[in-house]
């Protein structure tokens, strides 16, 4: 997971210096919301409604033996902060998608839930 900071902002060269501070005072004062590290909220809870008893269940798509350690550091990660949580044997599974990030060697977990959402309302 990345860590940037203010520091790693690209401002505009077209903009003029006052632009760029009340650019940079904006950013600096709402500097949680510009932060690369994601976060949870308590603000609301999302509860799936379906329409079938029966569980949804997708096979695990092959992981490329290449991003192995980089898709087990991330899980490791997320679970250290608290985004996910060890679940034995949950009758629903959706399979993780693994994107490369452009011009990167870092990646992006994504879950397909195309079978979970055709089951929701």
């Amino acid at each position: 997971m990345q860590k940037g900071n203010l520091k790693d902002i690209h401002i505009n060269e077209k903009l003029t210096e006052e632009q760029k501070n009340r650019l940079m005072k904006l950013v600096e004062e709402y500097q949680d919301i510009f932060s690369d590290m994601p976060r949870v909220t308590h603000l609301i809870e999302q509860r799936i409604h379906l329409t079938t008893q029966e569980p949804i269940r997708s096979k695990a798509y092959k992981l490329p033996y290449h991003l192995t350690e980089a898709v087990d550091k991330e899980i490791h990660e997320l679970l250290r902060l608290g985004f996910i949580e060890p679940c034995n044997g949950s009758a629903y599974a959706s399979p993780i998608v693994v994107l490369q990030k452009r011009d990167s060697d870092q990646i992006r977990l994504c879950v397909d839930y195309e079978k979970l959402n055709a089951a929701s309302l």
